[in-house]
């Protein structure tokens, strides 16, 4: 499509053409071999001229029948001319008739693509962070991408989420539940490119996703002892060291013995550095299962900082299950966050089924128990918890020293350096017992 187009029948050559550009465009020039005598070609050549003093000459060589160049002419008023040169040389000029056609071509940054999700994706979590190709005008470098506008809906078009004329976000947008997105809902989504000069590109083509059941945060250190393999870390940083022997890894999880003497444990795991340094908020995730209910008490996992700041959850001979959390300043025992009542009164763990437990800490809701899903103990006051420093590894299933093991099995374990809601802890709760 042309924005100015015209023809040596309309308007006679040499004329001075007027256009206003409201942004830059492509000059295209095709001409009519013009002949200075049978043998020898002339040259062309188009003078563009712009209210603003610019100047942009475009040399066609005459005989080469459709001339397109690169060169753009900026947004503005613009005056055209062409002269054709006989005596290049000598410096003679004059007037040609010989271009037949002119025309501004409509330049634009090229349509840009979605290229993360995928299109049809399925099971995506949120946060997404959603990306596009990147910019670009064909055959042009000097433009800049300006912004983007990005676009969300769905199936039956109501717009869900949408950021225009977005100069943060120009290839890639963080989309989040508190942008409108939920579990379970298929989203369609476009996106489209401006640039300082050539304005905004075609749209992209919709892509679709579907987001996943149930939204789970990205864990620090993450692992699943139902897949096989015992000592597996998704994040690749924090490898599990077998100390004693844990067996299984199948479908029911990692299995734990106390060897059934004082319960002084036989099968449990070491980590060197995790929570070695203690982030503003963390929680530690454990779906886990007691066979049988020790003689003194079982340690499910324990984590002690330098000047004996401990991090310990236990389940007593009765089933009970009770948090320790203690920093010691400067070598004074400051007094227990948790005691053994840490969960409600009428809580306890049988020997039946799995139980699935998190504790969050943060440095804005303080401490928080869960237990199957359902909030068992909050003290809202504390909100300063570990010092950083690393004495003992962090264990699962028992002490280091091996006392107080765990006869039973954990299928997951994960620890989470961010803050997690109580909605998260319901979504990690549906994932682990679906």
């Amino acid at each position: 499509m042309a924005l100015l187009s015209f023809s040596s029948n309309a308007e006679k050559a040499g004329t001075a053409i007027t256009v206003t550009l409201d942004k830059a465009a492509l000059i295209n020039i095709v001409t009519d071999p013009y002949y200075e005598d049978e043998d020898v070609w002339s040259r062309v050549i188009a003078v563009f001229r712009s209210s603003l003093g610019q100047v942009t000459t475009v040399d066609v060589t005459s005989g080469s029948g459709t001339f397109v160049t690169s060169n753009v002419a900026d947004k503005g008023t613009w005056t055209v001319r062409y002269i054709n040169i006989f005596d290049y040389d000598s410096g003679t000029h004059r007037v040609t008739d010989g271009v037949s056609e002119f025309s501004l071509g409509v330049v634009g940054p090229d349509k840009p693509s979605i290229t993360s999700p995928t299109n049809l994706a399925t099971d995506t979590s949120i946060p997404l962070t959603v990306t596009s190709s990147a910019y670009n005008v064909s055959g042009q470098t000097n433009d800049t991408h300006v912004s983007s506008d990005w676009v969300f809906k769905l199936a039956d078009g109501t717009t869900v989420y949408s950021s225009r004329e977005d100069a943060s976000n120009l290839t890639s947008i963080e989309i989040t539940e508190a942008n409108g997105f939920s579990t379970g809902t298929t989203y369609y989504a476009r996106v489209r490119h401006t640039g300082a000069s050539f304005g905004a590109s075609p749209w992209s083509d919709v892509i679709s996703f579907t987001t996943a059941s149930a939204f789970i945060p990205a864990a620090e250190a993450s692992y699943d002892f139902t897949d096989g393999n015992l000592t597996d870390d998704s994040i690749g940083t924090y490898t599990l060291s077998n100390i004693d022997g844990v067996t299984g890894g199948s479908t029911d999880g990692a299995i734990f013995s106390n060897n059934g003497s004082v319960d002084t444990g036989q099968a449990h795991f070491t980590q060197a550095t995790l929570l070695d340094s203690v982030p503003t908020s963390f929680a530690i995730e454990v779906y886990f299962k007691i066979d049988s209910l020790p003689s003194v008490e079982a340690q499910i996992f324990k984590k002690s900082n330098l000047l004996s700041d401990q991090i310990i959850f236990n389940i007593d001979s009765a089933g009970k299950g009770f948090f320790r959390f203690r920093e010691d300043i400067a070598g004074v025992n400051t007094t227990d966050f948790t005691t053994n009542n840490a969960l409600s009164g009428s809580f306890n763990f049988g020997t039946t089924n799995f139980y699935h437990v998190v504790y969050v800490w943060s440095s804005t809701q303080g401490q928080l128990v869960y237990v199957d899903g359902v909030k068992e103990f909050e003290n809202s006051g504390n909100t300063t918890l570990l010092n950083d420093g690393s004495q003992d590894d962090f264990a699962i299933g028992t002490t280091i020293a091996g006392q107080f093991g765990l006869n039973g099995k954990i299928k997951h374990f994960n620890v989470f350096y961010s803050e997690i809601t109580a909605s998260d802890v319901t979504d990690l709760y549906n994932v682990r017992t679906a």
